[in-house]
C-alpha cells in the first residue's frame, strides 16, 4: 500500500518581539492528509513541549501522538501533526521549509520501503581483467 502525506506550509512576518528590533519570520507546517501513515510526524520533547525533530519510522511506532499519553507513559517525546517555528532571517525560514519537505519525503520513502519490504533482484557480474 502506498504511503503519502500532504504537507501545508504557511509563512508569516511578525513584528519584532522586544527586546529584538527585527521582525520574526514564522513558518507553520501542518499535515492535512495522510494515507497509510499517522499524521503526527513532528516530534516534541514532553518536558519542554519544544519541537525536537521530524519523525522516523521508529518514532511513529514508539511515541504517543499526544502529550498527555506521553506523560502517562513516562515517555520523553510525543508527536503532533503541526509545528510552528520562528526564525530571525528569511534565509533560515527558507531552509526550514526545504528541510521539512526533505525529511518528510525521507519518512514516506522509508515507510513505503517498510510496507513493500526490501525486495531485491540483483545480478552482479564479477570478473577479473
Amino acid at each position: 500500500m502506498a504511503v503519502s502525506l500532504t504537507l501545508r506550509q504557511a509563512t508569516a512576518v511578525l513584528p519584532p518581539i522586544p527586546p529584538a528590533t527585527a521582525p520574526v519570520y514564522r513558518v507553520k507546517a501542518e499535515i492535512t492528509d495522510a494515507m497509510n501513515i499517522d499524521e503526527a510526524v513532528f516530534v516534541y520533547a514532553t518536558a519542554s513541549r519544544q519541537f525536537s525533530h521530524y519523525a522516523t519510522v521508529a518514532d511513529l511506532e514508539r511515541w504517543a501522538n499526544d502529550r498527555t499519553q506521553a506523560m502517562t507513559n513516562g515517555d520523553p517525546f510525543y508527536r503532533l501533526s503541526t509545528v510552528s517555528r520562528d526564525w530571525p532571517t528569511v534565509a533560515l525560514l527558507t531552509e526550514d521549509l526545504k528541510l521539512a519537505r526533505n525529511r518528510l519525503q525521507l519518512l514516506v520513502n522509508e515507510m513505503n520501503a517498510a510496507e513493500l519490504g526490501v525486495l531485491l533482484d540483483v545480478t552482479t557480474i564479477i570478473s577479473s581483467t
